[in-house]
């Protein structure tokens, strides 16, 4: 998160901002992704791997 408070080309970021819904092996599924951040030329999902 410092990072993302430093860098001058992101605009706004948000922790675990939506659900992401989908099937897999016939079961329903939800995913929630780490952040949301809105860059000035795009949006990115992002996930964090420890």
């Amino acid at each position: 998160m410092y990072l993302l408070e430093t860098d001058p080309d992101v605009l706004s970021y948000q922790s675990q901002p939506r659900s992401i819904f989908y099937t897999l092996d016939n079961r329903k599924r939800r995913y929630n992704p780490d952040f949301l951040v809105e860059r000035r030329s795009k949006k990115l999902l992002i996930e964090l791997w420890l």
